[in-house]
């Protein structure tokens, strides 16, 4: 194919290695677009954090989960929105009740509600498992978009190509994955400079605004 869609450089570079692309291939890379960009939020008079996804272990809520005691212990009023559903949710929610964190889960919603919920909320966190023979790695990030199309900052692990962006922009912060102290960490400094990531966060957004990212699929010619 002449064009990837909702993929990165990475698995253009597996293919090469693998002999599977031609020589003189060129692709045009499409990423996963937002929609209409929200306003910058305001300061958010309660802390809460969202995770939008598939309920799997490979999405990384078990870091979130693992990072719990500290979480309350630094922020005892943070609530965590978790929305979608998956195979491992009774397994999620039965690790949320031995903590002392406010866990939400609301299960599968409608666009319009999952819209609710994530510019209900302060902070999108993406802890993907660093795993490179997951699909995720090889992929766009379609969360961390949605999150930063509603004004949010983010906390995501550094597995995407996209990670570095949120970083560059101060729209959001790097985290190791399983390193409860910078997850800690990455909440406070998203929390003392809300506003201010908040419009880094609406600003890079608007960069792939599906208007402007789309129409480069028909446009594309060889």
């Amino acid at each position: 194919s002449d064009i990837l869609a909702f993929h990165n450089k990475r698995l253009v570079e597996v293919w090469k290695k693998a002999g599977v692309l031609p020589k003189g291939y060129r692709s045009l890379l499409i990423p996963i677009a937002t929609d209409k960009t929200s306003n910058p939020k305001k300061k958010p008079k309660t802390l809460s954090l969202v995770f939008l996804g598939v309920l799997k272990r490979s999405q990384g809520l078990d870091f979130v989960l693992d990072s719990a005691d500290e979480l309350y212990k630094n922020f005892p009023k943070l609530v965590v929105n978790v929305v979608g559903p998956g195979p491992d949710t009774n397994y999620f929610k039965k690790r949320a009740r031995k903590t002392k964190l406010k866990f939400k889960f609301h299960g599968y919603l409608s666009e319009k509600d999952v819209d609710k919920v994530i510019s209900s909320s302060a902070i999108g966190v993406a802890p993907y498992v660093p795993d490179p023979t997951t699909v995720s790695y090889f992929g766009d990030p379609g969360k961390i978009k949605r999150y930063i199309s509603k004004g949010l900052p983010v906390i995501a692990t550094n597995i995407h190509e996209f990670s570095s962006a949120l970083e560059r922009e101060n729209a959001g912060a790097l985290v190791q994955y399983g390193n409860v102290g910078q997850l800690v960490e990455a909440v406070r400094k998203i929390k003392g400079n809300y506003v201010k990531m908040s419009k880094s966060a609406a600003k890079l957004s608007k960069k792939y605004y599906y208007k402007g990212v789309y129409p480069k699929m028909l446009e594309f010619d060889d």
